[in-house]
């Protein structure tokens, strides 16, 4: 079953390309430059867009969504009498996105260890705790399990220092060592 997308307001890339009738790597590029914002949903294969916040970016507005800021209004907004309700909703969208942040963040560490949790435990036990792995050495250790991961106190996400967005890489901890070292091929019982 195919879903409407013209009324969601988080969209994927492939979606708000189609409603800017441009090409995807036309959106990619206009991203990356920041003519768009980026995304505001990033859970590893999850990546969805604020479509309110690229409908105002487009129309002038300076700071869409930036984290602890809430966004003034566009001018268009303004003569239309939406300002104050944009505002408001984005503020809304904000305050739930952060509340169920939170709550899975608390959630974590209480459910078992998914698979691609295991695996990468599994190819983090040939390192040494406190060192350095490449982001790119674990195969299937994407920014969604390494989060998980940390959650639970078995790495450090390592980041880059002046760009807080691009990964350095992983380092393993006592806790991961142990974790990891728990593991067998043919234990039924994941780790908690």
């Amino acid at each position: 079953m195919k879903r409407d997308a013209t009324n969601a307001v988080f969209v994927s890339r492939q979606t708000a390309a189609e409603r800017l009738e441009i090409s995807v790597d036309t959106f990619d590029t206009w991203v990356r430059t920041g003519f768009l914002p980026t995304a505001h949903i990033d859970r590893g294969q999850i990546i969805r867009w604020h479509w309110p916040s690229i409908e105002m970016k487009l129309l002038g507005h300076p700071d869409v969504l930036q984290p602890n800021s809430a966004p003034e209004t566009s001018k268009l907004a303004k003569m239309s009498g939406q300002g104050e309700r944009l505002t408001h909703e984005a503020a809304e969208v904000k305050r739930r996105y952060e509340a169920a942040r939170a709550q899975w963040e608390r959630d974590v560490p209480t459910q078992s260890l998914t698979k691609r949790e295991r695996d990468s435990l599994g190819q983090l036990r040939h390192f040494r705790v406190g060192e350095l792995v490449r982001y790119d050495s674990i195969k299937g250790l994407g920014i969604g399990t390494a989060e998980r991961l940390a959650l639970r106190g078995f790495i450090e996400v390592k980041r880059h220092v002046h760009d807080h967005n691009r990964l350095i890489g992983w380092i393993l901890t006592k806790r991961g060592r142990e974790a990891a070292a728990a593991l067998t091929p043919d234990s039924p019982t994941p780790v908690r």
